[in-house]
C-alpha cells in the first residue's frame, strides 16, 4: 500500500510499493491529511503520460490506483490530491 501524507499544500510519500503495468484493483493508496484539510471534499488525481484519472475520496481516504494509468509499461505514475470547499471552490 502507498501512504501519502498531505500537509497543507505538500504531499509526501511515506510508504510505497512496486507497480506492475496491467494491474487492476491491486495497488491501494491511503491519504493522510492534517487539520488544514478538515471540512474539504478531497479528490485524488493520478497521471501517467497523457492519462489523467480523478477519484473522489470517501471517508476512509483510500482508493485504488486506477488501471488506466497502469495500462502501459515503463511510465512514471504521479499522484496528487486537491480539496474543495462546500461552495465548490478549490482550496488546497
Amino acid at each position: 500500500m502507498f501512504i501519502l501524507q498531505a500537509t497543507k499544500n505538500c504531499l509526501i510519500c511515506q510508504e510505497r510499493e512496486l507497480l506492475t503495468s496491467g494491474s487492476v484493483n491491486v495497488n491501494q493508496v491511503q491519504f493522510n491529511f492534517n487539520a488544514d484539510w478538515d471540512g474539504l471534499n478531497r479528490t485524488a488525481v493520478f497521471q501517467a503520460g497523457d492519462t489523467v484519472i480523478e477519484k473522489v475520496l470517501t471517508q476512509t481516504n483510500t482508493c485504488y490506483i486506477p488501471w488506466e494509468v497502469l495500462k502501459s509499461a515503463r511510465r512514471m505514475c504521479y499522484a496528487g490530491v486537491y480539496g474543495k470547499a462546500a461552495d465548490g471552490n478549490v482550496v488546497l
